[in-house]
């Protein structure tokens, strides 16, 4: 059942940051004195909320830190239920 959910996340995961990779690379060309943190917070089910997983393994967590790699200054809210 853990090896469903890891397996799982790792899709849901990959499908929520590709979209957001354009909007990454323009906030990293912004200047960082001209650019505000970004506060994302993520609704969602047990995906979100990751239910049976290390919070490390979470899907805001790993958002956060994806962002972070790439310069980009973020604070993830998980909301899921």
């Amino acid at each position: 059942m853990a090896t469903t959910r890891r397996r799982l996340l790792a899709t849901a995961t990959a499908g929520v940051l590709a979209p957001l990779a354009d909007a990454c690379d323009v906030l990293a060309q912004t200047p960082k004195s001209t650019r505000a943190p970004v506060k994302l917070v993520m609704l969602g089910d047990s995906l979100t909320a990751g239910l049976g997983l290390l919070r490390a393994q979470t899907i805001p967590v790993r958002l956060q830190a994806a962002l972070g790699v790439n310069g980009i200054s973020a604070r993830v809210i998980n909301a899921g239920a």
